[in-house]
């Protein structure tokens, strides 16, 4: 199956990324309850099957060697998107995941200033997504891109943070700006005392280094509203949204200037 899948991958990357989508998941300012940006999220349906989870097919393409073409794809869509939407709104926030093999790659940071240029984007309205793990921590010369991209105005954020090789670890090797609290503490907070103290009390550690903290899969209000009391600055999950097409996210938050903030 895997074998299969693989070979389709590479098949409808050759063909114009055929069956490749990207949706937005709204991101929401915990005192406004203002959307403030977006999640870029990756999706790909696999003929004759449908829709395959990231988690299966990125790693293949990560392996064969292809996610710097995927990746490539998605951040000049992202930027071709959002070069009309801050047409409207100047500040929207887009969040971008990416991997090791991308910003290893030799061309990285000299093709995303092009883009940023070409898109006449705003840098500082750009986060990039790590998932946390070793490996980023041990990559020398990613971590050296990364602080180039980071005077530059771009940030970036740790995702599924709290989960991860030497948790702590991060806040010393990594340049980052956000982070983006796992959901594994966000599912059960209502009921577990356990992780509102390990939810707080990161959020306390987060702010007191200056940083910004994201709870994400939040499906309800009890939840949403515990998160805003321990202080979380910014929300997402279905309970606001799931992950929309670009039409449906501009018909509700880019054209309604009451849910987004400008």
């Amino acid at each position: 199956m895997k074998k299969d899948i693989g070979s389709e991958l590479e098949r409808c990357i050759n063909e114009d990324f055929r069956g490749f989508e990207l949706l937005y998941q709204p991101l929401v300012d915990s005192n406004t309850q203002h959307v403030i940006g977006f999640e870029a999220l990756i999706r790909w349906n696999y003929p004759g099957i449908g829709s395959i989870s990231p988690s299966i097919f990125i790693p293949l393409l990560e392996k064969e060697g292809q996610m710097i073409r995927l990746g490539k794809w998605i951040i000049c869509t992202v930027f071709k998107q959002l070069q009309e939407w801050q047409k409207t709104n100047p500040y929207l926030q887009a969040n971008i995941n990416i991997s090791t093999c991308q910003i290893e790659f030799k061309s990285f940071a000299d093709d995303l200033v092009a883009w940023i240029k070409k898109y006449q984007i705003n840098p500082a309205t750009i986060v990039f997504e790590l998932t946390e793990t070793k490996e980023w921590q041990e990559l020398a010369a990613a971590k050296r891109i990364i602080e180039k991209l980071y005077k530059l105005g771009i940030t970036f954020a740790i995702d599924d943070f709290g989960t991860g090789y030497s948790t702590f670890e991060v806040f010393r090797t990594l340049k980052c700006s956000e982070i983006k609290i796992d959901r594994m503490f966000i599912d059960k907070i209502v009921k577990s005392d356990m992780d509102q103290k390990i939810v707080k009390f990161l959020v306390l550690l987060c702010h007191s280094l200056g940083k910004t903290v994201c709870a994400e899969g939040i499906e309800n209000q009890l939840t949403k509203d515990l998160l805003c009391n321990l202080g979380v600055d910014l929300l997402q999950g279905y309970y606001f949204d799931p992950p929309l097409t670009p039409k449906s996210f501009a018909e509700k938050y880019i054209e309604n200037s009451e849910l987004c903030m400008v």
